[in-house]
């Protein structure tokens, strides 16, 4: 998807426990610096106040956008472009919590391998983001 560079899971202490970084370097993580300045502020954020729930800090050259999951308490992350949109993401990040939520439910009743797990988690990012952009070109064929 343009403008999203990366999509993040965040937990309670401020480690990320998933990434997926759509720039060059493929599942880089987050920067430890950039990360604790990011936990920080997410912490001290009122989490009702964007629309879903979704709410966003600007950084330097790049815009969080973060929803927090019931559930885990975790914080989902998407690392866009300045330029980027609150709509462009929120359907995204809905789709990604959601799927995240299918996820946690899975490993609360199965033991599941967490490398393979992340790895389909992944794909179920990707196929979430290529959906979008399928949507939104279907919509500029149609001139709407």
């Amino acid at each position: 998807m343009k403008g999203i560079e990366g999509i993040y899971i965040i937990n309670k202490r401020g480690t990320s426990i998933f990434s997926y970084n759509l720039s060059k370097e493929k599942n880089r993580e987050l920067n430890y610096s950039m990360l604790a300045n990011l936990f920080s502020a997410l912490k001290n954020f009122d989490l009702k106040t964007g629309e879903n729930g979704i709410n966003s800090l600007k950084v330097k050259k790049n815009c969080f956008y973060f929803i927090k999951d019931d559930f885990t308490e975790n914080f989902i992350v998407a690392k866009c472009s300045k330029k980027t949109k609150s709509y462009e993401t929120t359907e995204i990040l809905l789709e990604i919590k959601f799927q995240y939520i299918k996820k946690y439910m899975k490993q609360i009743y199965v033991k599941q391998n967490p490398i393979r797990s992340d790895a389909n988690f992944r794909k179920i990012i990707k196929n979430v983001l290529e959906k979008d952009i399928k949507r939104k070109e279907m919509l500029n064929s149609l001139e709407l």
